[in-house]
């Protein structure tokens, strides 16, 4: 991997990272969302002007891809309703890889090898796992955990 590309990714990492903890943070947790999402209407401008638009045949798997984002990002907000963002956060996140291989073998015709298999599930059982750390403090919740 360039470090080019490595410091791309950790920088998105990095992002991603604020925008939980600046949306956990506030006490209005739909003003904190709107703000993070209003944060990203310059870049999809400027992106709009700069690059050339998507193949019209791409159109159906960009909506499906924006209301399934739009989706996370509410089922998001209502788990940091409910619970901590170190018990939430690692789940969503443990969950991605998942979710992605599951679709992607059902419905898009990937195959993972046993490997690749094993890698995902050792990867999303290794983060999803940093959620059980909360039940000594009590900041396990069940409802954030389902959200």
């Amino acid at each position: 991997m360039s470090l080019t590309v490595m410091f791309v990714v950790l920088c998105a990492a990095l992002l991603h990272a604020t925008w939980n903890f600046f949306v956990k943070s506030t006490a209005d947790k739909y003003a904190g969302m709107t703000a993070v999402v209003i944060g990203h209407v310059p870049f999809g401008v400027a992106a709009l002007i700069l690059a050339p638009l998507p193949a019209a045949a791409s159109l159906p798997y960009i909506l499906i891809g924006a209301l399934l984002h739009v989706g996370y990002q509410l089922f998001l907000l209502n788990s940091y309703r409910f619970g901590d963002l170190s018990h939430v956060y690692p789940l969503a996140r443990g969950f991605a890889p998942l979710a992605v291989a599951g679709v992607s073998a059902m419905f898009l015709g990937e195959s993972l090898s046993g490997v690749e298999l094993v890698a995902v599930l050792t990867i999303a059982a290794g983060i999803m796992s940093l959620a059980l750390t909360r039940r000594g403090d009590g900041m396990r919740n069940g409802r954030a955990a389902f959200l």
